[in-house]
C-alpha cells in the first residue's frame, strides 16, 4: 500500500518549488487540475476528500506554503 502522506509531501515540495518560476501553479486541491496532477504523480486515483485530508494534514505538520 502506498504511503499517500509521504507521496503528498514529495509532490507538495516539488510543486511549491515550481511555483517560483510558474506562478499559476497551484497546490490548492480546490483548484481545477490539482487533484488530477497529484493522482498522475502518485499513480493513484484518490478523490477530492482524500486530497483535502492530505492537504490539511500537511499544513498542520509543515505549516503550509513556505
Amino acid at each position: 500500500m502506498k504511503d499517500l502522506r509521504k507521496i503528498y509531501r514529495e509532490w507538495r515540495e516539488i510543486t511549491e518549488g515550481l511555483m517560483v518560476d510558474y506562478p499559476k501553479t497551484s497546490i490548492d486541491c480546490g483548484d481545477a487540475g490539482v487533484l488530477e496532477d497529484f493522482n498522475n504523480f502518485a499513480g493513484t486515483n484518490i478523490d477530492f476528500n482524500t486530497m483535502l485530508e492530505l492537504e490539511h494534514n500537511y499544513n498542520k505538520i509543515y505549516g503550509g506554503v513556505k
